[in-house]
């Protein structure tokens, strides 16, 4: 093992300090044969790394992108991050080509290390608060300013919609909550689950468990009604209609129909002569807008 072959940190969950440790011997001992090299601080500054020669290693662009990346990954450190994501810079003197799925990865590491170091005590404005003196001018210098559409949707989504308080979001929170759904005005609510013995749950269902037909009334909560002729359905707990009734008319296969003029003995008749399907049949018997289609 080198000198500079780190001996800070030996034992790790994934072993990227033996990965960096080997690939930094590797080259120390065989330089690399690649035409364009970049020097590399094999204990970084950041962690107190010195100029000197002996902590200094020439490495391709791959081995050093990779080199910063394994340190990120063994000590994941703010700094180390940024030194990574700085690996994604290219400048007229430095010959390295990044993918996206590789920039992704390191703006990530970096774009989380500085989250976690800004926060608490690391933030430089923890624990104080502006004078009044201070906010007075903040407010002088943004009054008149107009705001574009865009920034003022963007501060209601990430300020504005944001719960107040413990109490507010308690108030706002689904949990132990279940979504209703009227069958005679199609009004959706939401409610606690203590609340449901408030409700009729003939009228109100749940409109995620049930499969809403065209009407807008659940399967599971309807009823047939017929006037003898046509059937349909209605929600439960609606007033029927007069000249119907509930239950529903089968009609029969063997009852005439008149089609556009021509007169079937049955129905089974008309689909083998007709040359009509039977859900076609069905649905222009039942149908308003079919006046030449009718049962006899």
């Amino acid at each position: 093992m080198y000198k500079y072959t780190i001996q800070l940190i030996k034992d790790s969950t994934m072993d990227y300090l033996k990965i960096y440790n080997d690939l930094i011997s590797k080259r120390k001992m065989v330089p690399s044969e690649e035409d364009y090299t970049e020097r590399h601080h094999i204990i970084p500054k950041c962690m107190g790394g010195l100029d000197d020669e002996d902590n200094l290693v020439r490495l391709s662009a791959r081995e050093h992108f990779i080199a910063h990346k394994l340190l990120y990954r063994h000590y994941k450190t703010s700094k180390l991050a940024h030194a990574w994501f700085m690996m994604t810079a290219t400048s007229s003197n430095q010959n390295r080509f990044i993918t996206s799925s590789q920039y992704e990865s390191a703006r990530k590491a970096h774009s989380k290390a500085l989250s976690e170091s800004m926060k608490g005590e690391g933030n430089n404005f923890h624990g104080k608060t502006h004078t009044e003196e201070t906010k007075r001018k903040i407010s002088l210098a943004n009054k008149g300013k107009k705001r574009s559409k865009e920034v003022i949707e963007n501060w209601v989504e990430k300020v504005a919609k944001k719960p107040k308080s413990a109490e507010h979001r308690a108030k706002i929170s689904r949990k132990n909550t279940v979504m209703l759904k009227s069958l005679e005005t199609n009004e959706v609510i939401r409610v606690h689950k203590d609340e449901l013995i408030n409700y009729d749950l003939r009228i109100w269902v749940n409109p995620i468990k049930h499969k809403f037909i065209k009407n807008g009334t659940s399967k599971n909560n309807t009823i047939w009604i017929t006037d003898g002729v046509k059937n349909k359905k209605i929600a439960l707990g609606i007033e029927i209609e007069a000249g119907w009734k509930e239950g529903r008319t089968m009609t029969s296969l063997n009852k005439k129909v008149f089609i556009e003029g021509v007169t079937y003995d049955s129905i089974k008749d008309a689909i083998a002569k007709g040359g009509v399907s039977r859900s076609i049949l069905y649905k222009r018997l039942t149908s308003d807008d079919w006046p030449e289609w009718k049962r006899l």
